[in-house]
């Protein structure tokens, strides 16, 4: 399965329709570039249609997980469930909850592309 590296320099997500995908993100300080600790966060990938959409209206809302927290690692499995939607651009975000439901965007507002997809497996 493909790891995407979120970076700060281009944030768009672009797969096939139907397709999985494994995301790997790397928390770093937008001011020093170093690895920030997320121990004791909790991270949500979202998606959805429009960016002002309340969440119950996401496409889909992923909790991801803790991969290696002191090392700012945090990684989302998308599913082709998640993925088999009606291609074109929705947008999603990344955030850190903490315990007490302080809320930190770690990947702002970005484009979140679904393309069509050409071969579709059939039972014959």
């Amino acid at each position: 399965m493909p790891t995407v590296l979120v970076s700060t320099q281009s944030n768009v997500l672009s797969l096939m329709r139907g397709d999985n995908l494994s995301i790997r993100c790397i928390v770093k300080s937008y001011s020093t570039g170093a690895v920030v600790n997320i121990t004791n966060y909790t991270p949500y990938l979202t998606v959805k249609r429009n960016p002002v959409d309340d969440d119950p209206e996401a496409l889909f809302q992923i909790l991801g997980t803790l991969t290696t927290p002191a090392s700012g690692i945090c990684t989302f499995e998308i599913t082709k469930f998640q993925t088999t939607i009606q291609p074109g651009i929705y947008y999603y975000d990344i955030t850190l909850f903490d315990a007490n439901d302080n809320v930190k965007t770690v990947v702002p507002t970005s484009q979140f592309i679904i393309e069509w997809d050409v071969t579709r497996k059939n039972s014959n």
